[in-house]
């Protein structure tokens, strides 16, 4: 869905099937992953999103469990992440990886708004602050994000 405008990585400890170099990631990578990345581990599951890994230490954290719609079927999830990968295509060509990211941040919960149905203006309220909590942009510290997530696998 997201073309050239972005990568994909999925960091897990409950899928069977080998995916970090021909093996599964532990829970204890994926929580070492997620506080590097400034994710505490009540935001998980989520989506971390970042411009320049080698180079960039902001992260927009996305909880989601807030994130996703309540049914769960094949139908309302691919309109979900249709709508993060919309999202990345309007931010994309932004200049600055601070303005992408912010971008983004109003992006989806726009996008959010959009497959969810227009909502009244209490729940927009209730959404706003709904969304503040559920989507945080962090700063990394130390290392640049690729640093610190190759460290954590050794590869590094």
């Amino acid at each position: 869905m997201t073309g050239d405008r972005g990568l994909v990585f999925v960091v897990g400890d409950v899928r069977d099937e080998p995916v970090a170099g021909h093996r599964a990631f532990s829970p204890a990578e994926v929580y070492a992953i997620a506080g590097h990345l400034g994710v505490r581990s009540s935001a998980l599951p989520c989506a971390a999103f970042f411009t320049r890994p080698a180079a960039s230490r902001d992260v927009l954290r996305l909880r989601l469990a807030d994130y996703l719609p309540a049914e769960r079927t094949a139908p309302a999830l691919t309109g979900a992440f249709r709508g993060i990968a919309s999202a990345l295509d309007r931010c994309a060509a932004l200049p600055g990886d601070a303005d992408r990211l912010d971008c983004l941040r109003s992006e989806l919960i726009r996008e959010r708004e959009l497959w969810l149905g227009g909502p009244s203006a209490a729940d927009r309220l209730e959404s706003a602050a709904s969304a503040a909590g559920s989507m945080e942009k962090v700063v990394v510290s130390g290392a640049t994000i690729l640093t610190t997530v190759l460290g954590i696998l050794g590869g590094g």
